[in-house]
């Protein structure tokens, strides 16, 4: 089972890794004064 467990951390870390991604593409794509106002890094 300890193979598993370390699969499953993986898949879990790669899942985790795609969520960002998607996370920071949909809030780049965001108008700068909506990216300035939550605060995101670079809005200008």
């Amino acid at each position: 089972m300890g193979a598993f467990k370390g699969l499953r951390e993986f898949a879990s870390r790669v899942a985790e890794a795609r969520r960002r991604r998607v996370t920071q593409r949909a809030v780049e794509a965001l108008p700068a004064h909506l990216r300035k106002d939550i605060g995101w890094p670079n809005a200008s």
